[in-house]
């Protein structure tokens, strides 16, 4: 029976966390290195920051039409599926640590 490639993988979690620990201590460590090592560990120990695609008129004329809706109107296009083509955005947002503040 063989093993799938995630459950080999963990067999070496602690020993790859240590040398991620390692580089970011090591005073040899180039900055780059130690700081994508930091990364690395917050984002194993707390999760990657959130992302969020934002919607927004692609042109003048179609945010013209949207701020004339109401909110009923608004829903009704967004349930029947007839809103006009947006430009998505991605922005990258984090949740504020409140130990940090």
């Amino acid at each position: 029976m063989s093993r799938s490639a995630d459950s080999l993988a963990r067999e070496h979690t602690e020993r790859a966390i240590r040398t991620i620990a390692d580089v970011m201590d090591s005073p040899f460590s180039e900055d780059r290195d130690r700081l994508r090592a930091a990364e690395l560990v917050l984002d194993r120990g707390h999760g990657k920051p959130n992302q969020a695609i934002i919607q927004i008129p692609a042109n003048r004329q179609v945010a013209a039409m949207l701020a004339k809706m109401s909110d009923d109107e608004l829903m009704a296009a967004l349930n029947q599926h007839q809103l006009p083509r947006l430009a998505p955005i991605k922005a990258e947002f984090t949740e504020i640590d409140p130990l940090l503040l």
